[in-house]
C-alpha cells in the first residue's frame, strides 16, 4: 500500500476473537501520517509531538468519502442491518466518523447501548428517520 504524507492511517483490525467490526482499541486510534521511508510508516496519534514508526502492513490507509455521503450521515444514528435482518442492538449508534478503507466505504459509529465503537460497511446501515 501506498502511503503518502498526510494521509491518515490506523492499525489494522486483525483479531478474529473479536466481534466483525469492533475495533481495538477503544476508542479507535486514527492517525496522521507524518514520515515515509521505504515501508517504514511513522504515525502521530492524537497530535502529539512524537509519531510512532510502523511496518506499512501493520497499517490502513484511511481516505475521505464523498461530502455528500458524510453530510448525509455524520452525527446521524444508524443501525446495523443485513439484509433486511437488524444487527443486534448494540449495533445501532450515533455516526461520529465515516471514511474509506481499501476501496470499501466504513461508518465508524459509537453504541447507544455499550459507548463501544464499531465499523460497519456502508450497505449494511440504516438511518434510524426518528433520531
Amino acid at each position: 500500500m501506498a502511503f503518502t504524507v498526510g494521509d491518515r492511517a490506523r492499525v489494522k483490525l486483525s483479531s478474529a476473537a473479536l466481534a466483525a467490526g469492533t475495533l481495538q482499541p477503544q476508542p479507535p486510534l486514527i492517525g496522521l501520517v507524518t514520515k515515509v521511508v521505504g515501508t517504514t510508516i511513522t504515525v502521530t496519534f492524537g497530535g502529539a509531538a512524537d509519531g510512532l514508526a510502523v511496518d506499512d502492513d501493520f497499517l490502513d490507509d484511511i481516505t475521505d468519502t464523498a461530502s455528500v455521503t458524510r453530510d448525509a450521515m455524520l452525527d446521524k444514528v444508524v443501525t446495523g442491518m443485513l439484509g433486511a435482518t437488524e444487527y443486534a442492538s448494540a449495533y445501532t449508534g450515533r455516526v461520529v466518523d465515516i471514511y474509506d478503507v481499501d476501496g470499501a466505504t466504513k461508518v465508524l459509529i459509537k453504541s447507544l447501548l455499550n459507548g463501544m465503537y464499531y465499523e460497519l460497511p456502508i450497505a449494511d446501515v440504516s438511518i434510524m428517520g426518528d433520531r
